[in-house]
C-alpha cells in the first residue's frame, strides 16, 4: 500500500501488489482501513484517488485458507467512510472484491483495456464486501443481477454504457484524466463536496420531499460556513483562498497559519422575531418573502429567527418558500414561542423560544427574562438566554442574566422580538452556526 498527498490536495493510495495482481490480503486490507483513518484526519487532503500498481486495479481477495477469517478482509467500507469525494483510477482489471472496491468510490476511470466482474470467472460467488448493495444503487437492479447471477465481466466500454464507470481512456491519458477530473473537483469547497455526497446519497433513501427538504437545509448550512467566508475573505484581501486551514479548524487541530490564526465564521442573527404576526396572520406568500429578505439585507444581517407564538408550522412553510425563491440569500431557522410553567415554582412561568435547526437540532432560548416573574428559572436544555431585546429591555436587568449565563453555562443573545417588519434586526447576535448545534438537543430527545 502506497499512500501520498499531492500538493492540490489529493491524497494518492496505490495497492501496491502488482505481483499478486493486487489481491487483497489481512495486511493490504489493514493498510488501508489505516491509510483511510490518516485522510479523513488530514486537513491537507481533500479528495482521494485510489488506483493499482501495474496493469491490474485488483483481481479481488487472495485465496481464504482454514481459519481465515473473511472479516479481517472488508475493507470496501473504510473508503465509503469517507465524507471527501473519492475517485478510482482502474488501470486494468477491477474483479471480485475489487469491484466492491471500486464501488465504494464515487468516480470511476477506467483504461478501455479493463474488464469488470462481480465474481472471478469460474469461481460464482456471492459478493460479501458491499457489491450487492451498492452496484444496483450505481447501475439498477437489472444490470446488478445480470452481472451478479452470470458472474460473468464487462468491458470498459460496457461499463461505461451501463453507468458503472465514468470515462473511459487509455493506459497512457489515465493519469492526466484522473488529474484532471480531480482538479475540476478541488477547484471547488471542500464543504461543498462533502454536503453533494450527502445530499445525493441520503437522498436515494428518502422521499422527493424529504430529499428536497435535505438538499435545502443543506443549502443554508453551506451559505454559512467557514469555507465560504475563507473565499469572501480571500477575495478582499486579494490571495488564494486557504481551504486546508479551514479543515484544520473544522477537524480541531492547530492552525497551519500563526498569523492568520483558527478560521471560524459568525453570522449575524436576530433570533427572535414574530414575521406571521407582523403580517397579520396572513399565510406565507411570495409578496411577504420578497419584504423580510430585504429587511433582513437592509439591516445588513445574515438571516433570522421566526419564533411567532404557538405556531411553528408558518415559520417552517414560509423557509421553504424563501428557499424556493430566494435560494442561499439569506438564513430562515423555523421555530416558535411557549409558555413553561415550571412544576416546582408554577408562578415563575416563562417564555423559551425553540429554534429548529437545519439536520434535526433543537435550540431554546430563555426569552426576555423577568417579564413574567423577577426570578429567573433555568431547567434542562436551556441554551442562550435574552440578554437585549428591543421589545423588553425596560425589565430585563443585564447583570442579573449575565450572573445566570456565567452559572450556568449559557449562551446570551440580543433580539429584536420584532412584531412590526421595520424592527427586524434592530438587533442581533454575532453566533458561529457550529457552536448552535454543539448545543442544541436532539430533535428525537425534543420529540420525546
Amino acid at each position: 500500500m502506497e499512500t501520498a498527498v499531492a500538493p492540490a490536495g489529493a491524497a494518492v493510495i496505490t495497492l501496491a501488489a502488482a505481483d499478486t495482481r493486487n489481491r487483497i490480503d489481512e495486511g493490504m486490507a489493514a493498510e488501508l482501513w489505516d491509510a483511510c483513518r490518516e485522510i479523513a484526519a488530514d486537513a491537507a487532503a481533500r479528495l482521494v484517488i485510489l488506483t493499482g500498481a501495474g496493469d491490474c486495479f485488483s483481481l479481488g481477495r487472495q485465496r481464504l485458507a482454514a481459519g481465515d477469517d473473511i472479516d479481517r478482509l472488508r475493507v470496501a467500507d473504510a473508503l465509503g467512510g469517507l465524507a471527501m469525494p473519492v475517485l478510482v483510477a482502474l488501470n486494468g482489471d477491477t474483479i471480485g472484491q475489487g469491484l466492491d472496491l471500486a464501488l465504494a468510490g464515487d468516480l470511476r476511470i477506467a483504461v478501455d483495456t479493463a474488464r469488470l466482474g462481480l465474481t472471478e470467472p469460474g469461481n460464482p460467488a456471492l459478493p460479501w464486501d458491499g457489491g450487492t448493495q451498492r452496484l444496483p444503487r450505481l447501475v439498477g437492479p437489472a444490470w446488478a443481477l445480470d452481472l451478479a447471477l452470470t458472474g460473468r465481466t464487462v468491458t470498459a466500454a460496457e461499463a461505461l454504457g451501463i453507468g458503472l464507470v465514468n470515462r473511459v481512456t487509455t493506459a497512457d491519458n489515465l493519469a492526466a484524466e484522473t488529474r484532471d477530473l480531480a482538479a475540476a473537483i478541488l477547484a471547488g469547497g471542500p464543504v461543498a463536496a462533502g454536503y453533494a455526497k450527502e445530499a445525493v446519497y441520503q437522498g436515494m433513501d428518502l422521499s422527493l420531499a424529504q430529499g428536497l427538504r435535505l438538499e435545502a437545509d443543506l443549502s443554508i448550512l453551506l451559505h454559512s460556513t467557514a469555507d465560504r467566508a475563507e473565499r469572501i475573505a480571500s477575495f478582499k484581501e486579494r490571495r488564494k483562498p486557504d481551504l486546508a486551514e479551514v479543515r484544520r479548524a473544522r477537524l480541531g487541530q492547530p492552525s497551519g497559519n500563526k498569523e492568520r490564526g483558527r478560521v471560524t465564521v459568525k453570522v449575524k442573527l436576530d433570533l427572535h422575531t414574530h414575521i406571521w404576526e407582523a403580517f397579520n396572520f396572513q399565510p406565507p406568500s411570495l409578496s411577504i418573502a420578497e419584504q423580510v429578505v430585504g429587511q433582513i439585507k437592509s439591516r445588513g444581517i445574515d438571516g433570522i429567527a421566526i419564533t411567532d407564538h404557538h405556531n411553528r408550522e408558518w415559520g417552517a412553510e414560509f423557509r421553504e418558500l424563501v428557499e424556493r425563491h430566494f435560494p442561499g440569500e439569506v438564513i430562515i431557522i423555523p421555530g416558535w414561542e411557549i409558555e413553561i410553567r415550571p412544576p416546582h415554582s408554577p408562578f415563575d412561568e416563562y417564555q423559551v423560544s425553540e429554534l429548529f435547526l437545519p439536520g434535526g437540532g433543537v435550540f431554546r432560548i430563555y426569552c426576555h427574562p423577568g417579564y413574567y416573574s423577577p426570578n429567573i428559572i433555568i431547567e434542562e436544555n436551556v441554551h442562550a438566554i435574552e440578554i437585549d431585546n428591543h421589545l423588553h429591555n425596560w425589565h430585563i436587568r443585564p447583570a442579573q442574566v449575565q450572573e445566570t449565563a456565567d452559572a450556568y453555562g449559557l449562551m446570551t443573545v440580543a433580539v429584536s422580538d420584532a412584531h412590526v417588519l421595520e424592527n427586524v434586526g434592530l438587533r442581533y447576535s454575532e453566533v458561529e452556526l457550529e457552536e448552535l448545534y454543539r448545543r442544541a438537543m436532539p430533535l428525537a430527545e425534543w420529540m420525546g
